[in-house]
């Protein structure tokens, strides 16, 4: 399951950033996922809590709260410039509804990103 070691380098992205901070508690946490990434936020909220769990000694992630927003896959058509939806499946593949030209350019649907944390 690579959710828990997406999930386990959030945690120690935030945890070095929190320390240069001087946080001492992070309550926070939002991720940016994109569709393609192939990530299963359900899964990610799993891995989230039991790493978490395990941190409860240090303190520094108790009751953490993880926001994740997920970007479904959206292309840009290199020939005519319209935008338009796909999925992770038919990424590949994808044409433009417009033109029927094959060739785009992702617009969001890749991110994989730490937005933002809280902490004090």
């Amino acid at each position: 399951m690579h959710e828990t070691s997406l999930i386990q380098f959030t945690l120690d992205a935030v945890e070095r950033r929190a320390k240069e901070l001087g946080i001492c508690h992070v309550s926070d946490i939002r991720l940016v996922i994109g569709e393609l990434r192939g990530a299963v936020p359900e899964q990610m909220e799993i891995a989230f809590h039991l790493l978490t769990s395990a941190d409860q000694a240090r303190g520094l992630f108790s009751g953490a709260r993880l926001d994740i927003e997920y970007r479904p896959v959206l292309l840009r058509c290199r020939a005519c410039g319209h935008p338009f939806p796909s999925t992770l499946e038919a990424y590949a593949k994808a044409v433009c509804p417009r033109c029927e030209s094959a060739s785009h350019e992702i617009l969001s649907g890749d991110e994989l990103l730490i937005d933002s944390f809280c902490g004090e």
